[in-house]
């Protein structure tokens, strides 16, 4: 239980990090999107755009370095674990600079191709950020894989969303609206970049010679995979882009990010999860008590946010963007029943990359996207057609590819590791969150005019009733006590339990 207190930790300051990034990148979104949404779809498209690009520079080698420095860590040979990091340094900053440049003389070229000349100018911005990203997940996976967060959460989580929000705020006061936007997120990201490397760079020492050819190897498929993946997350917004018009795909941007909310829980969990078990895997140690109680507690935390966010979806993007944003609440509740499976399926594949199957990885991935061409193709004009609204066909097709997904992964993760995640306590904590949802839900039918208010009071009834209904279903473990009393004394300003309670 060693490791799940590490976990533990890390996952506290991932999670308050990324709530905190995410609730001040919501009120950036609201401000654009209420304000223009014009201006607010056409950055959402530029960014999809450079988030098309970033797998070909990273080549996988963020999530190389995670599992290979961690593995030499567990073998105490830091000379690779160098050796590792400086290979990644050589292959993506030459190459980062390269398409920066690439991008930034040809964005007229791409800004025709989707029929919006505007287009370019937030290309010819948002080019200069390519190098600065992907050195930023370079030192970030440096310090995630020396188990060192903290540094990490609060260059991107903290202040680059703090730095990007004052910059677009104050640009259009002063009436610079679409500077604002390019502006704010250079500044922010550049003052990140600084902080994550003077955190990692005493972490490492650089190494002129040596190559580590396994990495490549190790990364290759990952690549793959990325690439597949933002295809799979972003060619939904794309394909919107190109069959409806730049309204759709304003609609459809307040719905993604609304429903990624629920990956912030897992995301939390698993923030040095992969570190931790290949060290335990490098160690000969068993992973299985690990594996168990990461993904148990993912759904524990994801559920009940789910079912909120599926039944209640139309008032959610009333409250937040407004009127015309609360068409999209069947886009919203299709994603967020997706998004939760997919969060649950996480920890099965962080365990095939510590086994190395980032192969298998990339063909579960393949699979997925050709489901999500195919059905995004036939869905979106179709749902356009009959109903005017091309998203709900994109939001339909990404979640039945995500639904593929999750399957393959839980599949095959028990296949190679024989470890079986889920017994009759999951199925208590699906009855808590169904019931406390069902009571709430019941009870706000009795108000007619509801204001956001109502709204938060019902969210917090129903997460209170969830536990609730958690202690009274016996649904928690003795693993789960503890957890909970380490949460508690940690909240209470206390140490958290001695080592030896764990034994």
């Amino acid at each position: 239980m060693e490791h799940i207190k590490k976990i533990l930790r890390s996952a506290g300051i991932v999670f308050f990090g990324m709530v905190f990034a995410r609730l001040v990148g919501y009120f950036f979104r609201i401000i654009v999107a209420r304000t223009d949404i014009e201006l607010y779809g056409l950055y959402n498209l530029a960014f999809v755009i450079i988030s098309f690009i970033m797998p070909f520079i990273m080549f996988g080698l963020d999530e190389g370095i995670l599992r290979y420095v961690s593995f030499y860590h567990g073998k105490k040979d830091k000379e690779k674990a160098d050796i590792i990091i400086s290979t990644a340094l050589k292959i993506v900053l030459p190459l980062s600079i390269l398409v920066c440049l690439i991008l930034f003389f040809y964005s007229d070229f791409i800004a025709g191709f989707f029929h919006t000349k505007n287009l370019s100018i937030f290309l010819k911005f948002f080019a200069f950020l390519i190098p600065i990203i992907v050195l930023s997940n370079i030192f970030s996976s440096i310090l995630k894989a020396h188990k060192k967060v903290a540094a990490s959460i609060i260059a991107k989580e903290f202040l680059e969303s703090l730095l990007r929000l004052l910059i677009i705020i104050l640009s259009f006061y002063f009436g610079y609206r679409l500077l604002g936007v390019v502006s704010g997120f250079l500044i922010a990201n550049i003052i990140a970049l600084i902080i994550l490397f003077f955190s990692s760079k005493k972490l490492f020492h650089f190494r002129l010679k040596g190559f580590h050819k396994k990495l490549l190897t190790f990364s290759l498929p990952i690549l793959f995979s990325s690439i597949i993946w933002l295809i799979i997350v972003h060619t939904d917004t794309l394909m919107l882009g190109y069959f409806t018009n730049i309204k759709e795909v304003a609609l459809y941007s307040a719905v993604v990010p609304t429903a990624q909310f629920l990956f912030i829980f897992a995301i939390s969990f698993l923030s040095i999860f992969l570190p931790t078990i290949t060290e335990q895997y490098a160690k000969n140690e068993n992973v299985k008590n690990t594996y168990n109680i990461v993904t148990k507690w993912i759904i524990l935390t994801t559920l009940p946010f789910a079912l909120i966010m599926i039944l209640f979806s139309n008032k959610i993007l009333l409250g937040l963007f407004g009127q015309e944003y609360s068409v999209a609440g069947f886009s919203l509740s299709i994603l967020a029943f997706s998004y939760f499976f997919y969060a649950f399926s996480q920890p099965a594949e962080n365990v095939l990359v510590m086994m190395k199957k980032t192969m298998l990885r990339f063909y579960f991935i393949l699979i997925s996207f050709v489901i999500n061409i195919i059905l995004n193709l036939i869905l979106i004009p179709r749902f356009d057609r009959l109903y005017g609204h091309g998203m709900y066909g994109a939001a339909v097709a990404t979640g039945l590819s995500f639904l593929v997904l999750t399957i393959f992964n839980l599949k095959f993760s028990y296949k190679y590791t024989k470890i079986m995640v889920f017994n009759r306590n999951y199925l208590k904590i699906l009855s808590a969150a169904i019931l406390s949802f069902l009571i709430i839900y019941m009870i706000q039918k009795l108000f007619i005019e509801q204001t956001i208010w109502h709204l938060i009071s019902f969210f917090i009834s129903i997460i209170i009733l969830y536990f609730v209904f958690l202690i009274l279903f016996k649904a928690l473990d003795e693993h789960d006590k503890l957890i909970f009393k380490m949460i508690k004394e940690k909240t209470n300003g206390k140490n958290l339990i001695n080592r030896n309670n764990f034994k």
